[in-house]
């Protein structure tokens, strides 16, 4: 009877035993899903890294004295200042902070900003194009191009140096106001319309216009715009010729040439011709 018993007694505890180290290895087996997180996290952080330290090198590189522009060089200026201006692209091409790639690099400088930026904060300047000089002595080579006055816009107080395309882009000095150019008046808002474009839509066709009245005899001294409609060209003896924006300039010019040939007109002073109304011309005397 005793054996038995003892016998009873060790198989329980062996099926104890089995049953024990079955449950610590559940407890010592981490799941798929787990696993494959905490590789993700890892991959991440190595993605990080690399990247962490790519960019570090690109930044480096990007300084490197070897591909750094060595200065500026501005061709082209008359009227403007080439120091203004240098030191305008400059800036540009200094403005490192807060960057990870430098501006100065011979590869990465802001050619196209500083280009647009000329153009913006010199309105005298036509056109502006940037390029380098050499990989041996990397210089940005900026060449400036600048308008030239064609007309003056004033409103009564002083007037404004405008190009052939309407556009104001400068103050007149006193030289410029001694060199007979057309005086337009009117069409503009604002006390400086610097940057500003002239009758964008009519400027070049009436600059042509007025040339084409100073062939027929008729000297012209400026151009006045009364609204949206209409407009006067004003000759030096003070005779008004009064004008549509819609009309053509063969319109204006067949029926001034009409008007101006009559036998009644030869001699006499007129206040104004008001050409506005088709064939119908209207005139009144001085």
């Amino acid at each position: 009877m005793r054996s038995r018993n003892v016998t009873a007694k060790k198989g329980n505890s062996s099926r104890y035993l089995h049953l024990n180290s079955e449950s610590r290895a559940s407890q010592k087996r981490v799941p798929l899903s787990v696993r494959r997180r905490k590789m993700r996290i890892l991959f991440l952080i190595l993605v990080i890294l690399a990247l962490i330290v790519i960019t570090g090198l690109l930044s480096w590189g990007s300084r490197h004295p070897a591909f750094a522009v060595e200065g500026v060089e501005v061709n082209g200026t008359k009227e403007l200042s080439r120091i203004e201006v240098k030191e305008f692209a400059e800036v540009l091409l200094n403005e490192d902070k807060w960057r990870i790639l430098s501006r100065k690099n011979i590869f990465l400088y802001p050619r196209k900003q500083i280009e647009s930026g000329v153009l913006e904060a010199f309105p005298r300047a036509m056109t502006a194009s940037v390029s380098l000089s050499s990989f041996r002595e990397p210089v940005v080579v900026l060449n400036v191009k600048e308008r030239v006055p064609s007309a003056l816009w004033c409103n009564g107080l002083d007037c404004f140096l405008v190009d052939d395309s309407g556009f104001i882009f400068a103050e007149a000095n006193e030289l410029s106001l001694l060199k007979g150019f057309y005086v337009f008046e009117g069409g503009v808002v604002g006390d400086n319309p610097v940057g500003l474009t002239l009758l964008p839509n009519h400027f070049s066709r009436i600059s042509k216009l007025m040339n084409e009245i100073e062939s027929i005899g008729i000297n012209v001294e400026s151009m006045n715009i009364e609204n949206d409609e209409n407009y006067e060209i004003v000759g030096e003896d003070g005779m008004a010729l009064r004008i549509k924006f819609a009309q053509t300039n063969e319109d204006v010019i067949s029926n001034l040439r009409a008007i101006m040939g009559s036998s009644a007109l030869r001699e006499q002073d007129i206040e104004y011709i008001d050409l506005r109304f088709g064939n119908r011309v209207y005139y009144k005397l001085d």
